[in-house]
């Protein structure tokens, strides 16, 4: 499959992605070998030549009577594992080996006999869900989009019969600008299967029961969050407050994330591959309607570090005012000398006295800041300058979004300011140089931010000029959690002392680790968390799957800002939750910090784990 200058042939590469499994290059470096766990079908041959836009390319298929020379020389980005791929195999034999058609008359029939075996019953509805869902533009005659429908009726592998209904139901609620005949969807169908791999959705129907298809915000009915993908004393908290407050799931859920992200940020960092890093902090915006306890929940997620902020302005406060008084005589002494030396005549004395203040000066101690943790109404402006007091980090945790006025320009007569927030998420540096203020330098600077504005804020973000243009509303990640009004019980509850407890602790033990320190180049670094052979696996799948539904014609189209951020946000997640999960381990303020982890829930996928390393 590889050409002789090592590149992978587009048409090779897309089979590699297909199958996500352990791949390595031939011995001669021409080709690549996937192994795979499946069953070749009985209608595949061994060998399908003349493939690629050249017609020289081959793929050969072999399950028994075969001997193979193995390398170890894998392909870059391939999985380390073999994998189960029958339905990638399916579909690709049938793809290369498919029936012999007479016409339009067998070819509904013929469709049906390649039809990819899969225990969903409903897969009409679940394509004609995902079509709904599309968001790609009419062009003049409306013939990209019926395209794109007719890309999606042939992923979930419809007979001609089945596609017809399911675009017709489809055009019925969205219409088309042109009245497509019969024979007019079947042509584009025709065309969708020389684009498509036909039955490639039912292929990944385990990874979309996973991964929920993208739902538009005024959906009524989103599903609820498993309440297990939160283990530890982070979900046992986020369910406590759940069952006290008697508010969904997703909204404690998510305001403890960004709890224990304003704790973590900046001290940790994911590696997911080499050469690419994650910070771990987060964007969290559950949206509620005002009077579901939103001010309630979010007291008790971030209640532990309302109580770190207040013990350390205590233990630092004698430090402070001493300080501040030496600071004064300083200036006081050095305001009395330079009137002193501006009156002097003698040269020499002036001299003397104006290397006095400066030596002064330079020895006035700088005012220790009291420290903070979070914010909640600030200006770009002054986040800047937080941010450069308190180690280049800050939270917004707020139960409104009022944040979203202050950046679409409330204090600054309707101009967006927004790249210290978007650089802030990513860890980008700051260079901040302004004439009417103090220049701002930051190397690093991250942000978090856990909000619950009205659903209504939401929906009208995308209005405000640049919100989406510029890549802010594709940093968060949403819910909109169904409301329980009416069906509580109103029976008076607490989270248990145990609980809460063992939350604001861990929390505190995540304050409590330093970055490592550099003393030679006199920085500090977060510690880096590397994913093992398991987890860097099920990351990779879910990349890769990603990846192909940014397509024009797939489920992503009409979200690609948010989607694109996507893997990198579950790598986030599952850094995030390693670290709340051995943050009450003992030694866990030790560089060796980082051990293996359970199952990283933010992947979905089996065996995924992290491994540490500094």
């Amino acid at each position: 499959m590889a050409g002789g200058s090592g590149a992978v042939a587009d048409w090779a590469r897309q089979i590699v992605e297909a199958f996500g499994t352990y791949t390595e290059i031939s011995p001669s470096g021409q080709g690549l070998k996937l192994f795979l766990r499946g069953k070749k079908p009985p209608f595949a041959d061994c060998t399908k030549k003349g493939l690629g836009p050249a017609g020289t390319g081959k793929v050969e298929i072999y399950s028994e009577k075969r001997y193979f020379t193995t390398t170890g020389h894998i392909l870059p980005g391939s999985p380390s594992d073999v994998q189960d791929c029958q339905g990638a195999l399916d579909a690709l034999c049938r793809r290369l080996w498919p029936p012999k058609e007479t016409g339009s008359a067998t070819r509904a029939a013929a469709s049906s006999d390649r039809r990819i075996p899969c225990t969903d019953e409903n897969r009409t509805s679940r394509c004609l869900g995902i079509i709904r869902r599309m968001q790609v533009e009419d062009h003049n005659d409306g013939s990209k989009r019926l395209l794109a429908a007719a890309c999606r009726c042939v992923e979930h592998d419809l007979t001609d019969a089945e596609a017809l209904g399911c675009i017709r139901a489809y055009a019925a609620e969205r219409p088309f600008p042109t009245a497509w005949s019969d024979a007019d969807i079947l042509k584009r169908i025709r065309s969708a299967e020389e684009r498509c791999v036909r039955g490639d959705a039912l292929g990944r129907v385990e990874a979309a029961d996973d991964c929920p298809e993208p739902l538009p915000l005024d959906d009524p009915s989103t599903p609820a969050m498993p309440e297990d993908l939160l283990d530890g004393w982070l979900g046992t908290m986020a369910r406590g407050i759940a069952e006290a407050t008697e508010t969904p799931f997703e909204l404690p859920a998510l305001l403890c994330l960004s709890a224990a992200a304003t704790a973590a940020q900046g001290r940790f960092s994911v590696r997911p591959e080499p050469g690419y890093f994650e910070p771990v902090n987060l964007w969290t915006a559950p949206a509620m309607k005002s009077g579901q306890r939103k001010t309630a929940v979010h007291k008790l997620a971030t209640g532990p570090l309302v109580d770190w902020e207040r013990v350390r302005c205590r233990e630092t406060a004698d430090e402070r005012q001493a300080v501040e008084s030496k600071v004064k005589t300083l200036q006081a002494r050095a305001a009395k000398l330079r009137a002193q030396c501006a009156g002097e005549d003698d040269p020499r004395e002036r001299d003397r006295l104006q290397e006095e203040i400066g030596e002064l000066e330079a020895s006035m101690p700088r005012i220790p800041v009291a420290p903070r943790l979070f914010t909640q109404d600030v200006t770009p402006e002054h986040l800047g300058t937080m941010m450069a007091e308190q180690s280049e980090r800050m939270a917004i945790l707020s139960d409104e979004g009022g944040i979203f006025d202050v950046l679409a320009g409330r204090y600054s007569g309707g101009i967006p300011n927004l790249d210290l927030f978007l650089q802030a998420h990513s860890g980008a540096p700051v260079r901040v140089d302004r004439g009417s203020r103090p220049s701002v330098v930051l190397d690093h600077p991250l942000l978090t931010m856990g909000l619950s504005p009205q659903p209504d804020v939401l929906r009208a973000l995308s209005t405000k000029p640049g919100f989406r243009g510029r890549g802010l509303l594709a940093r968060f990640l949403y819910a909109l959690p169904q409301s329980r009004m009416g069906y509580r019980d109103l029976d008076p509850r607490q989270v248990p002392d145990s609980v809460a407890g063992r939350y604001a602790e861990g929390l505190h033990r995540l304050l409590e680790i330093l970055p490592r320190e550099d003393a030679e180049a006199g920085t500090v670094h977060p510690h880096v968390l590397a994913l093992d052979g398991g987890a860097y696996g099920a990351w990779k799948e879910h990349q890769r799957r990603v990846e192909v539904e940014l397509r024009e014609t797939g489920r992503f189209a009409g979200m690609t800002d948010w989607a694109g951020k996507l893997p990198g946000a579950v790598a986030r997640l599952a850094g995030l939750m390693h670290c709340a999960r051995w943050a009450l381990e003992p030694g866990c303020r030790h560089r060796g910090t980082a051990r293996a982890a359970k199952p990283a829930r933010a992947c979905r996928g089996p065996g995924a784990q992290l491994a540490g390393e500094d």
